[in-house]
């Protein structure tokens, strides 16, 4: 890989932006059925099994030389496009918000924090 080319950049690059596409939800659409809390946007289903889907990117010259290649790229693909969508990240930290929370244990009255011998 050359330097400053990331995995995903060189994914995009072979196509696989389309082959991730093809998989049912875009990460928006991903975000608002989260949002919505229900199913929105319907996936659609692949017509074909996967490693037929995969085949129409494998190139042996240079790029992805099996369909188990394609799909991983395919994977990193959908991972990364996940990860960025704002949407997303916001409603993920508002489920972590909502259900989490920090507090720490109780001390006898009288001791401090820093009498605590775990400090």
């Amino acid at each position: 890989m050359a330097a400053g080319t990331s995995g995903y950049a060189l994914c995009i690059r072979a196509g696989l932006g389309s082959w991730v596409a093809g998989l049912g939800l875009t990460a928006a659409q991903l975000a608002e059925n989260l949002e919505a809390g229900y199913r929105k946007h319907i996936p659609t289903d692949l017509q074909v099994l996967p490693a037929e889907h995969s085949e129409r990117f494998v190139a042996h010259a240079g790029g992805f030389a099996s369909p188990i290649s394609v799909q991983k790229g395919a994977c990193h693909v959908a991972a990364m496009q996940i990860a960025a969508e704002p949407l997303l990240r916001q409603e993920v930290r508002k489920q972590y918000q909502d259900f989490t929370s920090a507090q720490p244990p109780l001390l006898p009255l009288g001791l401090s924090r820093r009498q605590q011998p775990l400090w």
